[in-house]
């Protein structure tokens, strides 16, 4: 419970500091089967795509393939390649 209490935090203080005044971006879901867990996050904020695949990783739940364009944007901010994400 940690990670999804981390990634919280994270995804606020990220929330916080946004200037989203575009159409587009990535949506990201989380949702138990019965419900009981639901986070939704739309917007297009790199560190939150990165933030999201950490949790998606430390709850030991498959990732989706990224395209490209994103990818490239993660090691532009990372400096590198995400150590699990190719």
């Amino acid at each position: 419970m940690n990670s999804i209490k981390d990634y919280m935090i994270d995804l606020l203080g990220g929330k916080i500091e946004e200037n989203f005044l575009n159409h587009s971006g990535n949506t990201f879901i989380i949702q138990n089967t019965d419900s009981s867990l639901y986070i939704k996050v739309y917007d297009n904020n790199i560190e939150n795509v990165i933030n999201y695949f950490s949790l998606l990783e430390d709850l030991k739940l498959p990732t989706p393939k990224l395209d490209s364009h994103t990818m490239l944007r993660i090691e532009e901010k990372l400096k590198g390649p995400h150590p699990t994400l190719r």
